[in-house]
């Protein structure tokens, strides 16, 4: 629910656009935007996988939209916390957007500070995994000073990803 709730706050056209939410049978739904092609993971097998390379425009295409997508959630005070290809989505013509706003947090002020650790361990960011891991997700705290340097480490972890350099 509170995936629904952070989309429903977002508005960027580089975000993943919220429709929609609601619950059948004990079930929980959200109704997103789609996007035709995919997440950049499987964009960029299909490149490998044919032996092929992203053109270099294209993946500076893509950084740039993804830096977009993450100053205008910083600047809606929002934190994503799980930055990997697999929840960057592409549409029919190949513009790229920022989903998956699971793991996301609200900021309150400049002096919020996240202790709990969440996200995808491979994508953290070094200064996150010397964090002591905290089960209890309700006292989550972030310094808004080291919101910019997390996201911004974690779009770095998207720039080169299993031998390409995005």
């Amino acid at each position: 629910m509170m995936e629904a709730d952070n989309m429903q706050k977002t508005k960027s056209e580089y975000l993943v656009q919220f429709i929609d939410k609601f619950e059948q049978d004990g079930e929980f739904f959200i109704v997103m935007e789609y996007c035709s092609k995919g997440d950049l993971r499987k964009y960029i097998l299909q490149f490998k996988e044919l032996g092929g390379q992203i053109t270099e425009e294209k993946l500076w295409d893509i950084f740039t939209q993804m830096t977009e997508a993450l100053f205008s959630l910083h600047s809606q005070n929002i934190i994503h916390r799980d930055l990997k290809p697999e929840n960057v989505f592409m549409t029919e013509n190949f513009k790229t957007k920022l989903g998956d706003l699971g793991m996301a947090r609200i900021t309150q002020g400049t002096k919020d500070y996240y202790t709990h650790i969440g996200g995808t361990l491979i994508y953290f960011a070094p200064e996150l995994t010397k964090l002591d891991e905290d089960e209890d997700d309700d006292d989550d705290e972030q310094n808004d000073d080291d919101k910019d340097k997390i996201d911004l480490n974690n779009r770095n972890g998207l720039i080169c990803i299993r031998g390409y350099v995005l």
